[in-house]
């Protein structure tokens, strides 16, 4: 289980959906998004929450949601030039993905670094 904040979730999630029907997405990872998010969207995120507020998601959903937050990473590194506010989307989402990467057990060499 991977507890992201309710603010992590949602951009974790815009992240997922900004990606939709890029080359990076494979049938079983998107049947493991959509089953989980017909029963937890963010705005239905309130039960879920631990007493830190933090969300409990599988890790199986976690993996989905890193994977989509270094696509889209990767994505917008081409993109034109950084606003302030983009910027710390970006480096928000890049947090995220470091947070995700060390509950999940995984090394640190993709997350937008």
């Amino acid at each position: 289980m991977v507890r992201p904040s309710p603010k992590a979730l949602r951009f974790a999630e815009y992240a997922l959906n900004a990606g939709a029907g890029t080359p990076r997405t494979d049938s079983e990872r998107d049947a493991v998004w959509r089953a989980w998010s017909r029963d937890h969207s963010p705005s239905r995120e309130a039960g879920l929450q631990t007493p830190s507020r933090y969300v409990e998601v599988p890790d199986q959903v976690g993996a989905v949601f890193l994977d989509a937050i270094e696509n889209f990473l990767a994505i917008s590194q081409d993109s034109a030039e950084e606003t302030p506010d983009v910027g710390n989307d970006l480096a928000f989402l890049r947090s995220i993905g470091a947070t995700l990467r060390s509950e999940l057990g995984r090394p640190a060499d993709r997350v937008g670094a």
